[in-house]
């Protein structure tokens, strides 16, 4: 048994390849519990319902009695696991079968599920697909400067190879080596024209000081997010964007001159403030503040990035309609799935078929989404408000494909894209 605190795709399509060769029923569990004090007491209640549910859906499956035992027996082992109810979570997904037994908690909620079929059920996870790994967070202000790594429980501090705030940029630099200076008239009669002033005490040098410093930690910042990008890139599935988003919060002048010297793409400004946690890893406290940064920095993501993916995937739609590289036909979307050929598969939240438990995870829509997952094609979960009449999954083939063969223009058929 194993236990993982996010949903890492690349190892979760490859559990998938392996167990598929493995004949059996495989059972999948999506379930959220309340926040409340007594948390453990109804998330164990509710797991034992879900069981029992996933043990009649076995039974109609075609599972023998042995497997059947087998399996209830290990799912039943998570009620009493300690670990699993040691910290309230927003989601748990849960995948077993008679050889494996995986559990993830997930920054996101469910509606219950307990699904069986001859794959895990993916579908419930299309929505994290969008989440990067991780997410940075830097607040900018007179003080010390935080730049952090944050992950679902976790904050990672990260180094700065730059002063840690405006005070010690002061310090090490000479103030009269680097002062500007201008001439200024003095409209006094018999006074002198033309004194020396010095900028230091003016608002302009106040301005440089700051430009200079923001344009230092700018540097800073860029190195040390490509350095910690290099690192962790190979590990997951790129979805094409320019590394992990960074969270920019702080005073609003410092965070407009920083900005201004940032060359990291994926930006993301809140003047809110995030409450950045003290770095004390491990203590309850910690753990909390870590979970409510992300939970912030993943709405501030959703707000910015989701919506945009998804328009821009429905007018790459738009743009392919009728050409022969776009389709409707869910068999035949699988198919091509199945033999690399999409480069794009969105679904429609509001399907009946993607929120509920009543089709075998062996449907088609979840045989398409592990295919295109498998073949580094993307999933976009698209809005309800921008699908029209029956249509629910659309898909964009990739350049140099055989065009698909039910092909059909649907012009119209989806809101808001012009």
């Amino acid at each position: 048994m194993k236990h993982h605190s996010i949903v890492d795709f690349e190892s979760l399509l490859e559990l998938i390849k392996l167990e598929s060769v493995n004949p059996g029923s495989k059972v999948s569990i999506y379930f959220s519990i309340p926040h409340e004090s007594n948390f453990a007491i109804k998330g164990k209640a509710e797991l034992k319902a879900l069981i029992q549910k996933a043990a009649r859906k076995m039974t109609f499956h075609g599972a023998n009695v042995d497997m059947r035992l087998k399996i209830e027996a290990s799912l039943e082992s998570l009620i009493q696991n300690a670990s699993l109810w040691e910290h309230r979570a927003d989601g748990y997904v849960i995948f077993a079968s008679s050889s494996i037994l995986r559990y993830f908690v997930v920054p996101r909620t469910f509606e219950s599920i307990a699904s069986v079929g001859d794959e895990f059920d993916i579908r419930p996870l299309v929505p994290l697909l969008s989440y990067p790994e991780h997410f940075y967070a830097i607040e900018v202000s007179l003080g010390a400067v935080q730049l952090m790594r944050v992950l679902p429980d976790l904050v990672v501090p990260m180094q700065l190879d730059c002063p840690e705030s405006i005070d010690s940029f002061r310090s090490e630099n000479v103030p009269i080596a680097e002062r500007n200076f201008h001439t200024t008239r003095i409209n006094h009669k018999g006074g002198n024209r033309g004194m020396v002033v010095p900028h230091g005490s003016s608002q302009d040098e106040k301005h440089n000081e700051i430009e200079r410093y923001s344009a230092l930690l700018a540097k800073a910042v860029d190195r040390a997010l490509a350095v910690t990008h290099d690192k962790t890139a190979h590990d997951h599935v790129d979805h094409g964007r320019a590394g992990n988003p960074l969270i920019v919060t702080g005073a609003k002048d410092l965070v407009r001159h920083f900005l201004r010297h940032l060359k990291h793409q994926s930006t993301i400004v809140s003047m809110e403030d995030l409450k950045l946690p003290e770095i004390d890893q491990g203590s309850m406290k910690a753990m909390r503040e870590a979970k409510s940064l992300w939970q912030r920095c993943a709405a501030l993501y959703e707000e910015s990035y989701s919506a945009r993916e998804q328009q821009t995937a429905l007018l790459a739609y738009r743009a392919f309609d009728g050409t022969g590289r776009t389709s409707h036909d869910l068999a035949e979307i699988e198919q091509y799935a199945e033999a690399g050929q999409i480069s794009t598969l969105i679904v429609s939240e509001s399907d009946e078929r993607f929120a509920s438990d009543e089709v075998s995870s062996s449907g088609l829509l979840n045989k398409a989404i592990i295919a295109t997952l498998r073949n580094r094609g993307e999933v976009i979960e698209a809005a309800h408000h921008d699908w029209l009449n029956d249509v629910h999954t659309a898909a964009i083939l990739r350049p140099g494909a055989m065009p698909f063969r039910n092909s059909q223009s649907y012009a119209g058929n989806f809101a808001g894209v012009a």
